[in-house]
């Protein structure tokens, strides 16, 4: 009996941890697809001069059309090349496995002590308790957002490890 008890939770060990790492390969991917219009969005959020936006001038940023994003595209590809594009990148793809595995934990976990608590679950209480796992996920992967965020708006090349530990240990420090 002791046996069958052991096999059943390797056996959902193991479905979780598939579903964990297929949904960690479609985050990884989705994030990598579109890293290049990332790093276009960060660098227009804080007006980057080196790429057109006039950070002096607030006024006089121009509104993001198509060939804006592709003339930036083609800035940063021409300046830094391919690995240009996915500055940051790293980052996010780091940040995106955790992440998963904090939101889908604490998901069960909130939703088990919900059915503990309350009963059978309706909506309303799915609702709030994908809205805590998900608030949750981000309170703790906050950090490595922070980082990926600094690391795409650098423009001169420097140590990315420099940058992270010192952009973190400051937003620690304040």
């Amino acid at each position: 009996m002791s046996k069958i008890k052991s096999e059943t939770k390797d056996s959902k060990l193991i479905e979780i941890l598939k579903q964990l790492f297929a949904g960690g390969v479609a985050g990884t991917v989705a994030k990598s697809a579109v890293a290049p219009l990332e790093r276009v969005k960060i660098l227009y959020q804080v007006r980057s001069k080196d790429y057109g936006f006039n950070a002096s001038n607030p006024t006089s940023v121009k509104p993001a059309t198509i060939n804006l994003v592709f003339s930036t595209l083609n800035k940063i590809f021409n300046n830094e090349g391919i690995y240009g594009l996915f500055k940051g990148n790293g980052m996010a793809v780091i940040r995106v496995f955790p992440y998963a595995a904090i939101q889908f934990a604490a998901f069960e976990n909130y939703r088990r002590f919900a059915n503990t608590t309350f009963g059978e679950i309706d909506g309303v209480i799915n609702f709030a308790c994908g809205s805590a796992a998900g608030a949750t996920a981000v309170i703790l992967t906050y950090p490595l957002d922070v980082a990926r965020a600094r690391l795409a708006c650098q423009i001169e090349s420097g140590s990315y490890l420099v940058t992270i530990i010192y952009g973190n240990t400051t937003l620690i420090r304040s």
